[in-house]
């Protein structure tokens, strides 16, 4: 009996040394775990002084930056272009739009030269523009800006000219781009401009360059070219993608290379940001699609050539707030195009996906504005989303 009492008594010690063992050890693992958890998330953006610059490094997810709202939902509250009824509430045509501080909006027209202006709820305001050789007149107008001031600033590519117009379309002045093959163009607060200046002949290329109010260049940031192939087409050749953040800093990228380069207002490159990213494979069913798409209308002989993998970037923007966002050539299941956002400092915090047809052009106030040259209806939509973040 007493033996007997013992032993259960010696059994408890044991099973009470067990428990306490397995406590232990998993408080310790919990422990483990969550300096490894921790470190890995701190370890998510690194960013480092190297030779004077300051060099953001991204994985390839989103990373939780304390105090800085990550969580974007978006919801479409204003589409422009289906009351086809109104005379001037659609167009045949829409290749660019621009929005000023209080929320109007310009909507350009090529096919029938004319600029749209509707205020934030989507009520016409006001329509001018026409064709023509005199001032404020255009051709062939292929993209409108809204400057720092107000003003308004379109570019002919078939007069090879800049038209400043006052925001109900007075004309201010014309000047001429006939030196140069120039696309996107932004202003900074002291009226430089900064455009993408394309290059042709045996070797082809592109550069972002800086000019003043006259169309003298200031400065060229970044060039390169490439040797042109006889009777060979190139879906996916470099490109330039840039814009300006609200202190005149140039955030400017090649689409073949996933790192962003920051310049002030000066010339001098002062950051760099790079993401690292999974390339996306160029599938043989892809290969089908853009060979067939590319070709269309060309001659037999024309050979399409492709690389292995998509680009990792298609375009880039940045909003008023400083926040950058890459349009990749990731799609999700039903082929909508992600974009990566990155906040003010160059890091990585968020991600979503909008259709393939709608292409972001504007983000301000918490507003994103898209244009849609062919909705489903095969009209052209101004298309605006409500930004939430959390």
């Amino acid at each position: 009996m007493l033996e007997s009492a013992a032993q259960s008594k010696r059994e408890g010690k044991m099973k009470k040394k067990k428990k306490n063992s397995a406590l232990f050890s998993s408080a310790f693992l919990l422990v483990l775990f969550c300096l490894i958890f921790s470190s890995h998330t701190a370890a998510q953006v690194e960013i480092k002084i190297e030779n004077g610059i300051t060099v953001v490094r991204n994985p390839k997810t989103p990373a939780q930056v304390k105090g800085v709202p990550s969580l974007l939902t978006l919801k479409e509250d204003l589409v422009i272009g289906k009351e086809t009824d109104k005379e001037d509430y659609w167009f045949s045509l829409l290749n660019s739009i621009a929005v000023d501080d209080s929320g109007n909006i310009y909507t350009l027209d090529p096919k029938e030269v004319r600029i749209r202006v509707f205020d934030s709820k989507g009520k016409l305001l006001r329509v001018f523009g026409r064709r023509g050789q005199g001032p404020g007149e255009f051709n062939g107008p292929g993209s409108i800006n809204v400057r720092r001031d107000g003003n308004l600033v379109v570019n002919d590519f078939m007069k090879r000219k800049y038209s400043f117009l006052t925001s109900d379309g007075k004309s201010i002045k014309d000047v001429s781009t006939a030196s140069f093959n120039l696309s996107r163009l932004r202003f900074d607060s002291r009226g430089f401009l900064y455009s993408i200046n394309w290059i042709f002949g045996e070797k082809q290329g592109q550069e972002i360059a800086k000019f003043d109010q006259n169309m003298n260049r200031v400065a060229t940031i970044s060039s390169f070219k490439t040797e042109t192939k006889p009777r060979v087409t190139i879906p996916f050749k470099n490109s330039h993608y840039f814009d300006l953040t609200s202190k005149d800093e140039l955030v400017w990228l090649i689409s073949s290379k996933y790192e962003m380069n920051v310049v002030n207002p000066e010339g001098k490159l002062i950051k760099r940001i790079i993401k690292d990213y999974e390339p996306k494979k160029i599938t043989n069913a892809d290969r089908e699609r853009i060979e067939k798409e590319e070709s269309s209308g060309l001659p037999q002989k024309i050979t399409v050539e492709l690389p292995q993998n998509f680009p990792p970037a298609e375009d880039l923007l940045i909003d008023d707030e400083d926040r950058i966002y890459v349009r990749t050539c990731d799609r999700d299941s039903k082929g909508g195009a992600f974009y990566d956002v990155f906040d003010s400092e160059g890091r990585y915090i968020s991600r979503f996906s909008l259709p393939e047809k709608e292409r972001v052009l504007v983000i301000k106030k918490n507003k994103l504005y898209c244009i849609i040259q062919e909705s489903k209806e095969s009209i052209p939509l101004m298309k605006r989303y409500d930004m939430k973040w959390k």
